[in-house]
C-alpha cells in the first residue's frame, strides 16, 4: 500500500490576508470561562460554514499588550488567509454581529500578498 502524499497549499493568486484585532470589553471580561469557551466554538462552527472546502481560515493568533495612556492594554491578534468572496462575506459576517461588538473592540486591515520588496514598500513611501 503506497501513502499518498497531501496536497500542497496553493496560494490562490486573488488570496487576501486580513489581520483581525479583537480587544475584549469588561462583558467579555465578566463571562464566565466556560460561556466564553462556548461563545469561540460557535463563532468558528459559523466560520467553518463559509470557509468548508476551502483554503480559508484562521493561519495564526497572538495575545498582544499595548501600553497607551490609559494602561496596557490587552488584544487578541488573528492572521487569516481569505481565498474567495464566501470565506470574506462569512469574516464579515461574523465581526459585525452585535454579541461580537459587545465582547470586543473589532478592528481589521486586509491586503493582498505582496510578491516582491517594492510591493511591500510602497504603502509606507505613499501613506
Amino acid at each position: 500500500m503506497s501513502m499518498q502524499e497531501e496536497d500542497p497549499i496553493v496560494e490562490s493568486p486573488s488570496s487576501i490576508y486580513v489581520i483581525v484585532q479583537l480587544t475584549p470589553t469588561e462583558r467579555w471580561s465578566a463571562l464566565p470561562r466556560e460561556e466564553r469557551t462556548r461563545w469561540v466554538e460557535d463563532r468558528f462552527a459559523q466560520l467553518s460554514e463559509s470557509f468548508a472546502g476551502d483554503r480559508s481560515g484562521p493561519l495564526w493568533s497572538q495575545i498582544t499588550e499595548m501600553h497607551t495612556t490609559r494602561g496596557i492594554e490587552r488584544s487578541i491578534v488573528m492572521l487569516w488567509r481569505i481565498a474567495d468572496d464566501a470565506a470574506l462575506s462569512g469574516l464579515g459576517d461574523v465581526l459585525q454581529r452585535d454579541d461580537v461588538s459587545a465582547y470586543f473592540g473589532v478592528a481589521t486591515i486586509g491586503g493582498f500578498r505582496a510578491d516582491d520588496r517594492a510591493a511591500i514598500a510602497a504603502p509606507l513611501i505613499d501613506v
